[in-house]
């Protein structure tokens, strides 16, 4: 099979589970041949190659895809909307570089289908493909859009991490549900007085209530559901259930396990973190000397 055969294999199969992830973020499994969007179905890698506008080079056994030149603009049926980017790479880089990363975010507003600029909205939600890894400060740069972009959510996938659903992985949890708002407060009402070492969550906090003037009672009560909140054990966005069921930022997920041993646990969604570049390392060894 030649290179770019099994590339186009690749991106029908990633294509295929991509529509999980947007079926996810939609809350419902979307009947795309009956939406907006049928193209975005294909049901073989032939119709994945003519949707995509697919040129190959023939002595070189190479191509490109017209669509993967401009994003993707897709509204969900329940709002959700949705940007698509694909990052491209030469044939041997081993990572994404940052300056890839500035130009798709770049593309979003400077040219959308059609030659328009896309416009963000509220629901606006980004997804990144790209060939190889998103490391070092290209992973650093995503991450610096993703703060600028604080009410949208970025996810990043390389194509072989689309290549399976991790979700049905026999090693995964049983499941992974982000709580109701109802949930969370009961959350945080059994844990009102939890000796966690030698520590006690709200020690004495009836007593205290019954002490504090009506607005001091509210402060007291988000003061102590954040010390409560952030004693849960922390999840990170990059965790692939995180990327796949698109649970965010502050999310409080449920998670059930295949052990007899604490089968039920919560989890805290929390942002990736940027980690300190080669450059960035190399300046402060300087300083310090």
């Amino acid at each position: 099979m030649s290179y770019w055969k099994e590339y186009i294999r690749q991106r029908f199969v990633a294509q295929r589970h991509l529509l999980t992830i947007l079926n996810n973020l939609n809350d419902e499994e979307i009947n795309w041949k009956n939406s907006t969007y049928p193209q975005f179905d294909p049901e073989t890698e032939a119709e994945f190659e003519v949707n995509w506008g697919v040129r190959k080079d023939p002595d070189m056994r190479i191509g490109s895809l017209d669509r993967d030149a401009i994003p993707i603009e897709i509204v969900l049926p329940r709002g959700a909307h949705v940007i698509i980017i694909y990052l491209p790479t030469a044939p041997n880089a081993t990572k994404v570089p940052a300056s890839v990363v500035k130009q798709g975010m770049k593309s979003i507003f400077e040219s959308g289908e059609g030659g328009s600029t896309i416009q963000l909205r509220e629901s606006s939600n980004l997804i990144m493909l790209s060939m190889v890894k998103l490391d070092g400060a290209g992973r650093n740069e995503m991450i610096r859009n993703a703060n600028a972009l604080s009410k949208h959510t970025i996810r990043h996938f390389t194509l072989k991490e689309l290549q399976f659903d991790p979700t049905k992985h026999a090693a995964q949890p049983w499941s992974m549900r982000r709580i109701t708002e109802a949930e969370k407060a009961a959350l945080i009402t059994q844990q009102i007085g939890l000796e966690i070492g030698r520590i006690t969550l709200a020690k004495d906090y009836d007593k205290k209530m019954a002490t504090l003037q009506d607005k001091e009672k509210a402060q007291y009560a988000m003061d102590v559901t954040r010390e409560i909140i952030n004693t849960i054990p922390t999840i990170n966005t990059e965790d692939p259930w995180v990327k796949w069921h698109w649970f965010k930022v502050d999310d409080i997920l449920a998670i059930e396990r295949r052990t007899e041993l604490n089968p039920f646990t919560w989890k805290r969604v929390i942002p990736v973190e940027a980690v300190p570049e080669k450059t960035a390392k190399a300046k402060q060894v300087v300083t310090n000397k």
